[in-house]
């Protein structure tokens, strides 16, 4: 199994310069994105798609102040966003498979 993790300090930047052809030519199975940066509706774009994954996001009260999302190859059984408590989640740091 090939997971990757990467801080990509606003997906819509990244993304400008070349970040998602960079992950679909990793082949990974599981790519995490921290402070994405980016509401839910804008990651739903085709832009920010990858070919052969299922895309799950949650993001911050204030897009521009967070958020994380994950690839996967594989539809996972369940997603859970957040913690439950508002402290971190009003920031959009949590999202697990």
């Amino acid at each position: 199994m090939r997971i990757i993790s990467v801080n990509v300090n606003g997906i819509q930047a990244a993304a400008q310069r070349g970040l998602l052809s960079w992950l679909q030519a990793q082949d990974a199975d599981v790519i995490c994105l921290q402070d994405t940066r980016a509401s839910v509706v804008e990651l739903d774009d085709p832009a920010y798609q990858l070919d052969g994954y299922f895309l799950y996001a949650c993001d911050a009260e204030i897009p521009e102040q967070g958020g994380v999302a994950l690839y996967s190859r594989l539809q996972p059984k369940a997603i859970i966003m957040g913690l439950g408590f508002e402290t971190a989640d009003r920031y959009g740091r949590y999202l697990q498979a």
